[in-house]
């Protein structure tokens, strides 16, 4: 056990706590995970530094995520709309078939969308029959004609 390191090997503390005591990464652990509820303020300026380090890579990641969502999404939903059939998924837009999703998606106050389209993901797999996929003319008549837009305008 009080065997001396070879003459230029550096051990960190961490690794010699840990060989006198096989417990020591957990409660080395449990002390970071406190000490961090204690100072929010610290772990939230790291996690703005890794951040600002990496953006290009979050961002890509989320892009990512949030395509196989929609394109998941979709499949389950029929890949058309609903109203007429058509089938560019590019433009194809997710619709709450009895209005309210502005509503819905404030709730989730997620830059990305990703927390909001697992929750869809999730619906459309149970079967509720809440969402439906409208191209966007098909979803703006049916927007004016249920006057669910908020600057409704009545039109001759």
């Amino acid at each position: 056990m009080n065997k001396e390191p070879e003459q230029g090997v550096y051990k960190s503390t961490y690794a010699i706590r840990k060989e006198r005591d096989p417990n020591y990464p957990e409660k080395y652990r449990k002390w970071n995970r406190d000490y961090y509820k204690r100072h929010p303020e610290i772990r939230q300026r790291i996690n703005l530094r890794y951040r600002m380090k990496y953006r290009e890579k979050i961002v890509e990641q989320k892009r990512e995520e949030r395509r196989k969502l929609k394109e998941e999404i979709f499949n389950l939903l029929g890949n058309k709309c609903v109203r007429c059939g058509f089938n560019d998924t590019r433009i194809l837009q997710i619709d709450h078939v009895n209005g309210g999703g502005t509503k819905e998606f404030r709730k989730f106050n997620n830059r990305w969308a990703c927390d909001y389209l697992k929750h869809v993901l999730e619906e459309v797999k149970k079967g509720t029959g809440k969402y439906q996929l409208l191209c966007p003319n098909c979803n703006w008549i049916k927007r004016i004609e249920n006057k669910e837009d908020r600057f409704h305008v009545k039109r001759a």
